[in-house]
């Protein structure tokens, strides 16, 4: 043990320089992160025993150690404080009686113990700036601290907006300290460690004081650390406050909401208070829905027995001619998904004009409805709950899996007593995220009756686990003619370790993220092929997802620092860039290839056929690039790859997020507009000269007329305009009269030159009389405008 505490001793650093006590310390530039230890800070210690032993500084510092995470920060030597330092923070009269200590016996020292606990109150000026948070009980965990982080701490520190943070790191709150009582994880913990790193700049003093469990100070210690050397924090469970903290917040921002204007006491506002008076957002969601159906359907609720009724009420509504039709569509979904954005992160109040819900039936009823057939719609879930794409973690959670169950025996009731009583000859299943295995349930809890009318079942997947067929030869065989399972082409079932299993979950259909079609096309080929035979699934290509997959050769290049609005991962793929599933990118620096000239060749060869589009982005980096660019053309044009040119790192990046961003939508979004109207182009060709807006363009236009008109006008004629000055007529005159090159400035020229253009507006004919005069502008024709780009190509 004694060789263990000398190698944990940092006193001595012998890579460290020795140093004049009187130069400041100066760590290395390289390291961010400090820390301060020493053998030292074991020395204090209580005799008589007590819960801040040593042992937790050397527990924790052995786990640092072990981590080695010491070897990411830089080691701060201690040394005795002088008091002139201490007489910065502190009064003559404290180093005074601290000084008296030595001279005390032990005897003195408990005698006196009553008289120094009163002084400890810290009675200071500091209402409004001194913010407590008393938890009235013991238990409180990571959803309270977490709470009361969100709604005071952080709201009054963004908007006091300190120089400095110190942590005044006591852990005895920790899950399984014996004193604290309380049940923060060290999770928790790096949770709010890592909001309050967010503030000052990042400038943070952690400083270790209370905790007396030694593992759950070390754990918790550690994940403080791992914070702060820059880890994201391990995620936690999905949680909600106690009704015990959400009280306690809504008493502290009261009273705080008096001192700062971030702190908004109504937000905090337990639901309980206002019970009577307040909806739900399911229940809003559900009014909704239930009004929606039946003023665009005419959809009305289905009728159920009393134990159904409270969990499912409002949930299943049908069309009229449930029991009249002969084609029937059954949809089992879950709400849809609620994009929500926050006003702002320190309030979380939520920006009500920028939230929406998706809710992805909507095309698909407005199809049903158009051909003429039956729905009966089925949310299974009105309250969501955790772990709904997780069957094993679902029936783990006693609450979840009497919901599951009743899901199953709400598809059942509703098969019994309405679907199988219909006049339907044929029915379809549409399964939707965690409905889809109460679906698969119910077709295995009635085979014989469904399989003779059943035509259709829809699985869609997406990302959440794929419903499992049952074990009967019969079922499987019947379930691989007429499902169609839809999952995303990256999910976990379609990796090569797992395609031994693939056929017991029915005919699987891969499909990228795609753009929302019609849903009436898709679900019209669906039908009429659903009684025929059905197709082999289509091969899996592995795709790359909402990421541009980067080839590893490609690290340090500046390009991808200028990447933005997309994901970046490194891959093992031919191209420099795969920006799509089928599309690869070849990078090429024109200084790069003047050295090295056969290397595009090299690439280009190993790059073969492996993409439908392929793409040879140029960096133009060298003066002399009309022959380099002249050449590479060439050799594209032959071997089939298309040439983008950019002048710098940031237009490639752009280039590479655009194509990125574009992958799955068609041309036409990314063809260029061109206004084709007179006005439209005379305004966007005016708006390109520096200093001249909209409104200005108009001034011409209602004054002159035509582009031509413009052109002719002299300077003084133009100072006379309102808002026109002497440097926005001087940039109007150099744009038709001075040599450019630039696309915007080229259009102006050739509309100027332009032998005839029909007047607009109250624009004169010229040589026409206006009253009295006679228009005879003096007008010097603009000089012919340079070629953009003069490369020509002799293949």
């Amino acid at each position: 043990m004694a060789d263990n505490h000398e190698a944990m001793d940092v006193d001595v650093d012998e890579r460290a320089p020795q140093r004049s006590a009187s130069v400041p310390f100066q760590p290395p530039r390289d390291l961010t992160v400090g820390y301060v230890y020493s053998s030292e800070m074991t020395s204090h210690f209580n005799p008589r025993g007590h819960q801040e032993a040593p042992e937790r500084i050397t527990r924790i510092w052995q786990a640092i150690v072990d981590g080695k995470y010491n070897t990411k920060m830089q080691w701060l030597p201690i040394r005795p404080v002088t008091k002139a330092e201490a007489l910065l923070v502190h009064s003559q009269t404290t180093w005074d009686l601290i000084e008296a200590y030595q001279y005390m016996s032990e005897q003195q020292i408990v005698d006196s113990e009553a008289y120094y606990e009163q002084l400890s109150l810290y009675v200071m000026p500091g209402l409004g700036f001194s913010v407590n948070i008393p938890w009235p009980e013991k238990g409180m965990g990571d959803p309270d601290y977490i709470h009361a982080f969100q709604r005071i701490v952080m709201p009054i520190a963004m908007e006091f907006a300190p120089e400095l943070v110190i942590i005044s790191a006591g852990f005895d709150a920790a899950l399984g300290d014996e004193l604290g009582e309380c049940k923060v994880s060290p999770a928790g913990y790096a949770h709010m460690t890592h909001m309050l790193s967010g503030l000052a700049g990042g400038r943070l003093v952690v400083a270790l004081e209370g905790g007396y469990n030694l593992n759950a100070t070390m754990n918790s210690a550690l994940a403080v650390t791992k914070v702060i050397l820059g880890e994201a924090p391990d995620p936690l469970p999905p949680m909600h406050a106690s009704e015990t903290a959400t009280e306690t917040v809504y008493l502290v921002a009261k009273e705080q909401s008096k001192y700062w204007k971030n702190i908004d006491a109504n937000s905090c506002e337990p639901r309980e208070e206002v019970e009577s008076i307040s909806f739900s957002i399911p229940e809003v969601l559900q009014a909704h829905r239930a009004h929606y159906l039946y003023k665009n359907y005419k959809m009305m609720q289905v009728p159920l027995l009393s134990f159904l009724q409270n969990p499912f009420a409002g949930q299943v509504i049908c069309t009229p001619d449930l029991f009249e039709n002969k084609t029937l569509v059954v949809l089992a979904h879950e709400f849809g998904n609620l994009r929500l954005e926050l006003e702002s992160a320190m309030t979380c109040d939520l920006n009500m004009e920028r939230s929406y819900l998706l809710d992805f039936t909507k095309e698909l009823m407005r199809w049903i409805n158009g051909e003429g057939y039956a729905l009966l719609d089925v949310n299974l879930y009105p309250k969501p709950f955790t772990s709904v794409s997780q069957n094993s973690k679902r029936l783990s959670n006693k609450k979840n899996a009497e919901r599951y169950d009743d899901t199953t025996a709400l598809l059942t009731y509703l098969w019994d007593n309405y679907i199988h009583l219909s006049g339907a000859k044929k029915i379809v299943f549409i399964g939707h995220g965690p409905a889809c295995q109460p679906l698969m349930n119910l077709i295995d809890a009635r085979f014989n009756s469904i399989n003779r009318y059943v035509k259709a079942v829809v699985q869609v997947v997406g990302f959440a686990k794929v419903p499992v067929t049952p074990k009967k030869d019969e079922f499987r065989s019947w379930y691989a003619k007429c499902s169609c399972v839809l999952l995303s082409a990256n999910h976990h079932i379609l990796r090569p370790e797992a395609l031994h299993s693939i056929k017991k979950h029915g005919v699987l259909c891969p499909i990228e993220e795609l753009q929302p079609q019609n849903a009436s096309a898709s679900t019209s080929v669906l039908m009429s092929s659903s009684s025929s035979s059905r197709p082999a699934p289509p091969v899996v290509i592995p795709g790359s997802g909402n990421n541009i997959i980067v080839n590893p050769l490609q690290r340090g290049n500046p390009v991808l620092e200028c990447i933005r609005n997309v994901g970046k991962e490194y891959g093992d793929i031919v191209a420099d860039y795969q920006v799509g599933r089928t599309t690869g990118v070849l990078f090429l620096s024109l200084k790069y290839h003047r050295l090295h000239p056969e290397y595009i060749h090299t690439r280009i060869e190993k790059l073969a056929h492996h993409y439908t589009l392929r793409i040879l982005l140029i960096l133009s980096d060298i003066s002399e690039h009309k022959d380099p660019i002249r050449e590479l053309t060439k050799v594209c044009l032959t071997n089939n790859i298309t040439v983008i040119v950019a002048f710098s790192f940031e237009e490639a990046g752009h280039y590479l997020t655009i194509f990125k961003q574009f992958e799955h939508k068609p041309p036409n979004m990314i063809k260029e507009r061109v206004d084709k109207d007179y006005a439209s182009m005379l305004r966007t060709s005016l708006t390109s000269i520096s200093k001249v807006n909209k409104t200005d363009v108009e001034t011409l236009r209602s004054s002159f007329g035509s582009i031509a008109n413009i052109a002719r006008t002299s300077p003084d004629q133009l100072s006379n305009l309102p808002g026109f000055g002497q440097v926005k007529v001087k940039n109007i005159k150099n744009a038709f009269e001075k040599p450019f090159r630039n696309h915007a400035t080229n259009t102006l020229a050739f509309m100027a030159s332009s032998p005839s253009r029909e007047p607009m507006g109250n624009e004169p004919h010229d040589g026409v009389e206006q009253g009295n005069t006679v228009a005879e502008p003096s007008y010097k024709p603009p000089r012919e405008p340079s070629p953009v780009w003069d490369i020509e190509l002799d293949l």
